[in-house]
Order: structure tokens, then C-alpha cells, then sequence
């Protein structure tokens, strides 16, 4: 697992989180991790979240989700921080996977392989899965065939953010 840069010739080029999964071929692979609130004051020790919902969308669908937000965008290329608001029907039609944080911060998403957002919303409902969905800030990932892949994903001053593997327990 490793980090790779994604974008067109002469365009800025963003991070992209690069992950190994998969399982049995009649198996839809798993992509697991953690959702930490990621603290700004050295005293406070990073912890994870109780609450929200992390969902994927496939990459290039990722604009056109964009424009169905409810929210105006300030600059979309902005997507750790970016805020958006979705209905049911633009959920239901972008969002490849989601999962309720259960406890210790925990996700799973059912994914194939390919190249993802993952984003984070609805931070702070009691019924997280419920619309209209409050998206926080995202992150680019590609999943590759191999193994069960872990994202632990982290969010706070700066948005959303792929947690680099030291930072992991």
C-alpha cells in the first residue's frame, strides 16, 4: 500500500491512496478500516469516531456527483474539505458502497478493484444512513486486486485524510 499522484498531463496532480484487495473470486473484495477524529491539539490524543458513514464513489462519476449537491461547492478540486449536500436519489446513484461507523471507528465497504472517493458524512446524526447525507470531506483511493485492503481514514482541521500506516494501532 502506497501512495501514487492521479490527473491529466499538466494538470495538478492530487494523492491518491493506492490499497491491495480482494478474496475468493466469488468474493467481493473487502476494503476495512477506521474513521479517527484527528485532533490539532497536541494534549488531545487522536480517537475514533462513533458516528457518520463512509460511502465510494467510482472516480470518474465523482463530478458529476459534485454538481447534484444541494451545497454550493467553493472549489471542487478541494475534496478533503469539500462540502456537500445529497438527497436520496443522488446517493443511491453514485454511492458504489457505504457503511455506518460501527464501534472503534470501524467501516467495511464491499469494492472491486478500481480507482475511488471515499467520503466522509453525517458526522454527527444518530441515524447516519438516514438523507439527507452531509458529506465532510473525501479522499482518492485505488484498490487493487490482491488481499483485504485497510483505509483507515482520519478527519479534522484539514478535512479527510488517508492515516499513513504509523499512525495505525
Amino acid at each position: 500500500m502506497g501512495f501514487g499522484m492521479a490527473g491529466a498531463a499538466g494538470a495538478i496532480l492530487s494523492p491518491t491512496f493506492v490499497a491491495a484487495a480482494g478474496g475468493a473470486e466469488d468474493e467481493m473484495p473487502r476494503v476495512s478500516g477506521r474513521l479517527i477524529a484527528v485532533s490539532d491539539v497536541a494534549s488531545l490524543p487522536d480517537a475514533p469516531l462513533s458516528a457518520g458513514l463512509v460511502f465510494a464513489v467510482a472516480a470518474e462519476r465523482f463530478a458529476a456527483l459534485v454538481r447534484e449537491s444541494t451545497t454550493p461547492v467553493v472549489d471542487p478540486d478541494e475534496i478533503a474539505t469539500i462540502v456537500l449536500t445529497l438527497g436520496a436519489g443522488s446517493f443511491a446513484s453514485y454511492a458504489q458502497a457505504s457503511s455506518v461507523v460501527g464501534g472503534g471507528g470501524r467501516y467495511e465497504l464491499a469494492l472491486a478493484p478500481g480507482a475511488y472517493v471515499l467520503c466522509i458524512a453525517n458526522l454527527t446524526r444518530e441515524m447516519p444512513a438516514r438523507p439527507p447525507f452531509h458529506v465532510s470531506g473525501c479522499v482518492r483511493v485505488s484498490v487493487l486486486p490482491r488481499r483485504q485492503a485497510r483505509i483507515d481514514l482520519g478527519f479534522g482541521e484539514m478535512g479527510a485524510v488517508v492515516l499513513p500506516e504509523k499512525e495505525r494501532d
